[in-house]
């Protein structure tokens, strides 16, 4: 039982983290160099 909690917390997981990828690296991307935020 506990292999299938494991397989779904990781799958989502992986989900979760394709979906907000791309926010996360905007938001990267606005951390490491504001200056072209402001340009």
């Amino acid at each position: 039982m506990t292999a299938i909690y494991v397989i779904c917390a990781i799958a989502m997981m992986i989900g979760l983290f394709t979906l907000y990828a791309p926010f996360i690296e905007k938001w990267c991307d606005k951390q490491l160099s504001p200056r072209k935020k402001d340009t």
